[in-house]
């Protein structure tokens, strides 16, 4: 395993890029790394749709309002509420995520999966 950079990163970064999460003081291997590794691509593939200019405007905003409520401090349901406080994002961005995926054309997502661009993936 690589050694944790020695710059400031946030610990879902690191998660991604080392596959790795921290357990008190010691750092233990994920089980699945593979859930990583898909995460980090999925993440790519909303990326570059949010660039495509041939992606509908709805999706875009879908997507961005999924990403920014993911990384918002502010929620509808307070995290410091016991269960509720989660439950809401587990709820919400997949939910803006399906939809705007849903509104994508199957080609252009088909496109950016086969093209090998993401991380993960390779080109047939």
């Amino acid at each position: 395993m690589p050694a944790p950079p020695s710059t400031l990163v946030t610990d879902a970064e690191f998660i991604l890029d080392y596959g790795v999460y921290a357990e008190g003081n010691t750092m233990s291997r994920v089980k699945g790394s593979g859930f990583c590794k898909a995460l980090r691509t999925e993440s790519e593939l909303y990326r570059a749709l949010l660039r495509d200019p041939r992606c509908p405007g709805s999706s875009r905003r879908l997507l961005a309002s999924a990403v920014a409520y993911a990384l918002s401090p502010v929620d509808l349901i307070p995290d410091w509420i016991p269960v509720l406080g989660i439950l809401d994002d587990i709820i919400i961005v997949p939910l803006l995520v399906w939809l705007a995926m849903r509104r994508i054309p199957p080609e252009l997502v088909s496109e950016y999966r086969t093209s090998g661009t993401l991380s993960g993936t390779e080109a047939e």
